[in-house]
């Protein structure tokens, strides 16, 4: 987006060179030879030529970073760049793309406007021998020979080497009509109309943002709804302590009846470093629920709590400034469900990327050792059914029709011979979900 404003400034700025530089006629003074007064065009001085070497090479830097910023935020832009830096190098790519904007700036200009930014600023212009507009030849010529090391420094001499070998010359136009120095209003207007449309792109990405915000905590509640519904013995409850005064708890569903649950509380405060080595800390505890399940069910503490009281805890009060979840209470302390997550039984994370006309799905397995049995729509990138996903290794990657909304299915069998289903889904401007079905 901001690459589209930049566009837009750009556009807004040659409209408005384009218009003071029609107001423009070229300086003249009466030279005598002999009886005959010859009107002469008067060429731009050695310290103006250096003015403008300065301004337009900051004008280039200033342009053309924006414009790369932008450009390179364009995946296949991306890939294309990443590709060739690992050919010839990075440095050599940097090298080209400079070479390429500085041929483009002075090319462009010149071939079009007769002048720089630099040049209009100045109030000069670049001519050919009669004081006309030059041909695309000699600007083409003019601007391959600024490439030659240190030929911005010949102006210094009598005449530049661009200047001289194209055949052209930089002179002075008349300070009449527009003022040069009214080219600079151009930067308080830019800027103005830069504000705006920034203004206007920020306030529209807010929105856009408030509504995706949205859109994934209606989305989120969906999935704890259907997890409370559809919930097993193979269900955790992850709770995080709402003023902060206890590390997580997680909740082992246990019993479950028709109205209420009862969970055994895995309470991560406890000192578990005689089970998991001295240097464990409860910030790894999620990691190891299975385990800790196993320590404390020879003597568990549980707690029973009512469905209605857990749909109650997941609800957001607080104002616009602050909101947060009202929580179930817990040795006495607010703790709020931040999450229901499945262990023993294979567990999924799933990713979604694009790239030329190819949608890419990754499944990475953070639970039980399983294998992928049937897949619906999409198919592996890499090897053929079955393949294996052991926990926390390489995701497996599937490849689809390019597209930003997708419903198919997959089978997984684990290390005891279940066979799971699972759907994975994505809504337009959303992240994937897995979600299992039987």
């Amino acid at each position: 987006m901001n690459f589209f404003i930049l566009l837009i400034q750009l556009l807004f700025s040659y409209e408005i060179l384009k218009f003071l530089q029609s107001s423009k006629t070229l300086n003249t003074q009466l030279t005598k030879y002999g009886n005959t007064e010859t009107s002469v065009l008067i060429e731009t001085s050695k310290f103006t030529r250096f003015f403008h070497h300065v301004m337009d090479t900051f004008t280039i830097l200033l342009i053309f970073s924006a414009v790369i910023m932008g450009l390179v935020n364009i995946p296949f832009i991306k890939d294309f760049l990443n590709s060739w830096s690992n050919r010839i190098g990075e440095q050599a790519v940097i090298f080209i793309i400079v070479v390429f904007f500085r041929v483009f700036y002075y090319l462009t200009l010149e071939a079009i406007l007769g002048v720089t930014p630099a040049k209009l600023l100045s109030e000069t212009r670049v001519v050919d021998q009669q004081g006309a507009k030059p041909s695309t030849n000699k600007i083409i010529s003019r601007t391959l020979l600024r490439l030659v090391p240190f030929e911005a420094f010949s102006f210094f001499m009598h005449s530049g080497l661009h200047d001289k070998t194209s055949g052209t010359y930089v002179v002075n136009e008349k300070r009449t009509g527009v003022k040069g120095s009214l080219y600079f209003l151009m930067i308080p207007v830019s800027l103005i109309l830069g504000f705006a449309l920034w203004y206007g792109v920020e306030t529209y990405n807010q929105v856009k943002a408030d509504r995706q915000f949205a859109l994934e905590e209606k989305l989120k509640n969906e999935i704890f709804l259907e997890k409370l519904k559809n919930i097993s013995t193979h269900d955790v409850l992850i709770l995080k302590a709402i003023n902060y005064d206890h590390d997580a708890i997680f909740l082992k569903t246990e019993i479950i009846e028709n109205e209420a649950i009862t969970f055994v509380i895995l309470d991560t405060e406890k000192d578990y470093r005689p089970y998991f080595g001295e240097f464990y800390n409860s910030r790894q505890a999620e990691n190891v629920v299975e385990k800790i399940y196993e320590i404390e069910k020879q003597n568990p503490e549980t707690v029973k709590i009512t469905k209605k009281n857990i749909l109650k805890a997941n609800e957001t009060i607080g104002n616009e400034n602050f909101q947060y979840k009202k929580g179930l209470t817990i040795f006495g302390k607010q703790f709020e469900i931040t999450e229901i997550k499945t262990y023993f039984e294979p567990r999924f994370n799933v990713y979604h990327s694009q790239s030329g006309d190819n949608s890419f799905v990754g499944i990475q397995n953070e639970g039980w050792p399983a294998t992928l049995i049937a897949v619906t729509k999409f198919t592996p990138k890499d090897g053929n059914l079955p393949i294996q996903m052991t926990k926390n290794d390489n995701s497996i990657t599937l490849i689809g029709t390019k597209t930003d909304t997708f419903d198919f299915q997959i089978k997984v069998k684990d290390s005891l011979n279940r066979i799971f289903s699972y759907k994975i889904s994505k809504k337009k401007d959303l992240n994937p979900i897995i979600k299992k079905i039987k």
